[in-house]
């Protein structure tokens, strides 16, 4: 993931949740996990330092972050890696990182070119100021206030000061979107345009 700007204007205005614990940003890079307990959504999202992917943990490649749980707080600062400890549930860091970690073959976002221009220029269909988020894989959660809102895979949500709201069609601007190929392969090109009629283009 990065952050950029929606976190260097405000930190928390970005977080970044697994069961028990939160990652908070400070403008930044990472790559996060959330396997074995994690991921089968136990209280115990932990992992032990001889297996650090068996559970919730996070390395760092850009700038920093805070992993929090309600045992505690752990700055993770650039090429640095931490966990959920699975016997106290505070967050602890990851003396030898294993190479799995560090050598991550899928492509940084911020390695990936993009037409500024044309995915954030003014367009008629670009839709109002605020955050717009497809899921292609899995679950997204965007909260505003009290209020929480759980994307599955295929559906968008929009967010601003007053807005929190799923949306019935992705906006066209992010109809080009291009998808990281999460086996390492490098990029997916960007799904097919399902028209009206429903012959894909």
């Amino acid at each position: 993931m990065v952050t950029g700007l929606i976190g260097r204007v405000n930190h928390d205005n970005y977080q970044f949740k697994v069961a028990n614990a939160t990652i908070g940003i400070r403008g930044t890079g990472f790559d996060a996990w959330c396997n074995g307990p994690c991921a089968n959504g136990a209280d115990n999202p932990g992992a032990t330092p001889g297996d650090p992917l068996d559970g919730a943990g996070v390395y760092v490649w850009a700038g920093e972050v805070v992993l929090v749980t309600p045992g505690g707080s752990f700055i993770v600062a650039i090429q640095q890696a931490a966990i959920i400890a699975r016997d106290t549930g505070k967050p602890v860091p990851i003396v030898a990182i294993p190479p799995s970690i560090t050598d991550n073959p899928t492509p940084r976002p911020d390695s990936i070119s993009l037409d500024m221009e044309k995915l954030f220029g003014v367009q008629a269909d670009s839709g109002e100021p605020g955050l717009y988020v497809t899921v292609h894989d899995g679950h997204v959660i965007l909260s505003l206030g009290g209020k929480s809102l759980d994307l599955g895979r295929g559906e968008t949500g929009f967010s601003s000061e007053d807005i929190l709201a799923r949306l019935a069609a992705m906006p066209g601007f992010m109809g080009g979107d291009r998808q990281i190929d999460p086996s390492g392969k490098g990029i997916k090109p960007p799904p097919p345009v399902i028209p009206a009629g429903g012959c894909a283009l």
